[in-house]
């Protein structure tokens, strides 16, 4: 009896030791699985994150270039622009050059008007550069018989422009500005947008 009792209890102590230690394993593989498991999703928000930061670098690097791109090319645009300017105002200067002296007394004697009339009646000094001083006489006798009393025009200092005239009053509080380079500038601000439009359809 004794020895049957024996046995009945080490049959189910080694059952129960399986048992337990069945539930270990188990327990042990449910550990493991939720350690890699927790491993796999820190692993792919770790790989997520790095993404993220590659996708905003490369976004950032991306808008840094097409910025860098976008000076360069206005940039050029300009510089073309201005060379076109440029060009035109070679051609002016060119033409005025190999202007006869009654070609210049015109044009000088049409700025003029146009300036005086500008600024109406008075007495005004009329400058111009060093070479058309040589003609300025002439171009302030026939603009004196053209604008008639009211206006008094008088020989002013020699000018170090390329051409036109400067006229300023007597009392040195007015002038107006009808040099060649004023009304080049004058242009250039004009007709730059239209100058793109051709060029670039902006």
């Amino acid at each position: 009896m004794i020895g049957d009792l024996k046995s009945v209890i080490r049959i189910r102590a080694e059952e129960e030791a399986r048992k337990i230690v069945e539930e270990a394993k188990k327990e042990a593989e449910k550990i493991v699985q939720n350690a890699e498991l927790e491993a796999k999703k820190k692993y792919e928000k770790i790989l997520e994150e790095r993404r993220r930061k590659f996708r905003i670098k490369a976004q950032q690097v991306l808008a840094s270039e097409k910025a860098k791109l976008r000076i360069k090319y206005s940039q050029e645009k300009a510089k073309l622009v201005d060379d076109v300017f440029q060009k035109a105002e070679k051609l002016i200067y060119n033409r005025i050059a190999e202007m006869t002296r009654e070609e210049k007394i015109k044009l000088l004697l049409r700025l003029l008007n146009e300036a005086v009339k500008a600024m109406g009646p008075g007495e005004y000094e009329v400058s111009v550069n060093e070479d058309d001083m040589k003609v300025l006489d002439d171009v302030l006798r026939q603009a004196s018989e053209m604008l008639g009393e009211e206006v008094i025009l008088r020989r002013g200092e020699p000018l170090n422009v390329k051409g036109g005239v400067i006229v300023k009053s007597a009392d040195g509080k007015r002038f107006y500005d009808n040099t060649i380079e004023a009304r080049i500038e004058n242009a250039r601000a004009m007709l730059i947008g239209k100058v793109y439009q051709i060029l670039y359809g902006d």
